[in-house]
């Protein structure tokens, strides 16, 4: 009996209400259905909880003969210790892997919810119990970065290049943390203070090639060559779902503002359009022969754009996934789309080096307003900075030009990559520009202060 009382984390005699307690904590935590994202670990949890019921159903209406306690012969009289006069009284016996693994897990449940502060105590206590808790780490730091503690979160840090090119770059509008998708497999959460890395997830088993955050940064996106969409959790930081259908290389995602609507496009010469909150995610399809190289979906998540090997700038409805209007003629693939954070403006990059701007009415009625070369090699990457006033440009020549959209004027030239641009981003307050590259590196910069 001793031994269940162990496996339930209570001092032996413990009473009734603690053995439900303990038994309600501890199925919850060890519930199959919370690791489904890993067999092994789901493996693990099948075993722990059935170990647990068989515990609980030997426990449930057990009731232990309690001897007296005994007494000293110095002094006469003895002051028994709180577990020996009081059976009831609780503390735990278990190993410190298996308290750590209950700390974490209710750290993460707390993480889940919002309630990061609690999550770090679970944490702290998780690391003290197992001072080599790995994942307990990696989850703090995470926790901290959520918080915006840099300074706290960069104790937990520790520097964690790509072995290889990066792909695309993401962040939420609160810009505590930039996400890194690599064609070495991993994600990568970065402290933009620090430019630290302190979080990695390594499930993708392929090159990631297309990444997309949600404004909250809740879920992220990312897509491989495999033709695979994997959607997290990033309150988590753990996998909620993958998404398959396409049969070629994930070129573009996209979120609309809402969260609902996921957008990807593919080598294929299809577009996926995945309502993330159906139960059943069917996809929309959109199939247009040539590969789909870029995609981007409006800030009001009405308009869908999406421009690739065909030379055709394509409009959509967000909601059905319609077809609206094809703009073609355009002298080269379309590698790269930006719209503006207002929604007034919409610029697309080409494979010949050339940039096109369009207003809101006009892209409607299709008539180009302004074209322009920008690079000597193809324009890789696009982003409207904050107030709508500056563009930034990236290119396969691994420059990066900033641009004012009303009359193509360029305004800075920037250089220090040494590969092509493959993502570009503003800070939310619009004074850093930060870039990745495919030379494994990303950059931040102050562009309008120089």
């Amino acid at each position: 009996m001793n031994r269940y009382y162990e496996i339930l984390g209570l001092q032996p005699g413990a009473s009734q209400t603690a053995v439900k307690q303990a038994y309600r904590t501890l199925a919850k935590t060890w519930h199959p259905d919370r690791f489904t994202h890993d067999p092994a670990l789901k493996q693990q949890a099948e075993e722990k909880l059935k170990a647990i019921n068989e515990a609980y159903r030997q426990l449930k209406e057990y009731q232990p003969t309690v001897a007296p306690p005994r007494s000293r012969p110095s002094p006469p009289t003895p002051t028994p210790t709180p577990a020996a006069a009081h059976p009831s009284f609780r503390t735990s016996v278990t190993t410190k892997t298996t308290n750590a693994e209950f700390w974490y897990h209710r750290g993460a449940d707390n993480a889940s919810a919002g309630r990061y502060k609690e999550a770090l105590d679970d944490f702290g206590m998780a690391i003290r119990l197992n001072p080599k808790y790995a994942e307990a780490y990696r989850y703090r730091g995470f926790t901290y970065s959520m918080l915006g503690f840099e300074l706290g979160a960069e104790a937990d840090l520790r520097q964690a290049k790509h072995q290889d090119a990066i792909s695309g770059i993401a962040m939420g509008r609160d810009g505590k943390f930039l996400v890194s998708g690599s064609l070495d497999g991993t994600i990568k959460f970065w402290n933009v203070r620090s430019g630290l890395a302190f979080h990695t997830l390594t499930q993708h088993r392929t090159p990631i090639t297309a990444i997309a955050l949600t404004p909250d940064g809740e879920l992220l996106a990312t897509g491989g060559n495999d033709g695979s969409i994997k959607v997290w959790d990033l309150k988590l930081g753990s996998l909620l779902r993958t998404l398959d259908g396409h049969t070629g290389t994930i070129h573009a995602l996209a979120f609309s503002a809402d969260n609902r609507v996921l957008l990807s496009g593919s080598q294929d010469g299809t577009m996926g359009f995945w309502n993330l909150k159906m139960h059943r995610i069917v996809p929309v399809w959109q199939r247009q022969g040539e590969p789909i190289l870029s995609v981007a979906i409006s800030p009001d998540g009405q308009l869908a754009l999406s421009g690739g090997a065909d030379h055709s700038l394509n409009l959509y409805q967000v909601r059905t996934g319609e077809l609206l209007r094809s703009l073609v003629g355009h002298p080269t693939e379309i590698v790269s789309i930006a719209i503006s954070p207002n929604g007034n403006a919409f610029a697309r990059g080409g494979g010949d080096g050339t940039i096109a701007v369009w207003s809101e009415s006009a892209i409607v009625t299709g008539n180009l307003e302004r074209l322009w070369v920008a690079h000597n090699g193809a324009v890789r990457s696009l982003a409207f900075s904050p107030d709508g006033r500056t563009l930034a440009s990236g290119s396969d020549e691994a420059t990066i030009r900033l641009w004012n959209p009303l009359n193509g004027d360029r305004l800075v030239h920037l250089s220090g990559h040494r590969d092509r641009v493959n993502g570009l981003l503003f800070s939310p307050s619009g004074h850093t520009l930060l870039s990745a590259s495919a030379d494994h590196t990303i950059f931040l910069w102050q562009p309008m202060s120089t």
